[in-house]
């Protein structure tokens, strides 16, 4: 099965309100946590949303953000950003997640970062991701740099 990916302006109504449906059961509902989810940076043009779907719904999800600094301290660097990975929990055991990771990962040259919930932290270093910094609250939830070298 592919994992498909798009631009935002390529994305069917269906499938984004899909994808925000997602995010907002999960990260605003399911974890309590009230925030700006819609942030402006979905709609960039280098920005893909890659996404899994069963029986029309979609169950996974995250972005890839190619961006030049932005998430380090010190100097300015070329990575690509992974956000919102997000999974609906019915399916959490069932591998979605590293798929979209595994994807994700095959279409990025170059040093890799994300912000990882802290207790993620261990499921993100399967990928090849490693603590890249002090630990950090962020929307009331721990979170710590990773960064991924090619």
């Amino acid at each position: 099965m592919t994992i498909p990916a798009a631009a935002f302006a390529d994305l069917r109504p269906e499938t984004l309100y899909e994808i925000l449906r997602l995010r907002v059961d999960v990260f605003v509902v399911e974890q309590n946590c009230a925030f700006g989810d819609l942030d402006g940076r979905d709609r960039e043009p280098t920005c893909r949303h890659l996404w899994i779907e069963e029986g029309g719904e979609v169950v996974g999800y995250l972005r890839i953000l190619p961006s030049p600094g932005g998430l380090t301290d010190g100097p300015t660097d070329d990575f690509t950003e992974i956000g919102r990975v997000v999974t609906r929990p019915a399916v959490r055991a069932a591998g979605v997640g590293a798929r979209l990771m595994r994807e994700a990962l095959a279409r990025i040259d170059g040093p890799s970062v994300l912000k990882a919930q802290a207790r993620l932290a261990d499921w993100y270093e399967h990928f090849g991701f490693v603590v890249d910094g002090a630990e950090f609250l962020e929307d009331d939830i721990l979170h710590v740099p990773m960064r991924r070298e090619p």
